[in-house]
């Protein structure tokens, strides 16, 4: 048969597995898609800087009722301590000083021991 309505490929028959007739006429324009290159560069992140991702090896986020401070993942001074969340006793007057400590929590990666999270009530009597 004749080219079927395939753009770029041919079908004279006889397209067997012995290699033997048929295949892509010389005369035939394959359509291909032409993507122009990216302008942008590829980014360069250090392995440092990627480790180092708090500029003072921590950030602070302060919300109404809790205190979210996150760690760098190896930073040796805090001992594979990645997130603590501060959670206070719910406050009227919204005003952030003077508040009490309902809980702590604290996760961890990358310690020899193994801890990936602790929980630390406050067990004051009122």
């Amino acid at each position: 048969g004749k080219s079927e309505g395939k753009a770029g490929v041919a079908d004279e028959g006889g397209n067997g597995a012995d290699g033997s007739g048929g295949g892509a006429r010389n005369d035939e324009v394959l359509d291909t898609l032409d993507v122009p290159r990216s302008w942008a560069l590829p980014p360069s992140i250090t392995k440092e800087r990627m480790q180092n991702r708090y500029p003072q090896f921590c950030k602070s986020t302060q919300y109404l009722d809790c205190l979210v401070e996150k760690y760098e993942e190896y930073e040796l001074k805090v001992h594979g301590l990645v997130q603590r969340v501060t959670l206070y006793e719910p406050n009227e007057d919204n005003i952030f000083t003077d508040r009490k400590v309902m809980m702590v929590v604290e996760h961890y990666k990358h310690r020899e021991d193994h801890m990936r999270k602790r929980i630390v009530y406050n067990l004051e009597k009122k």
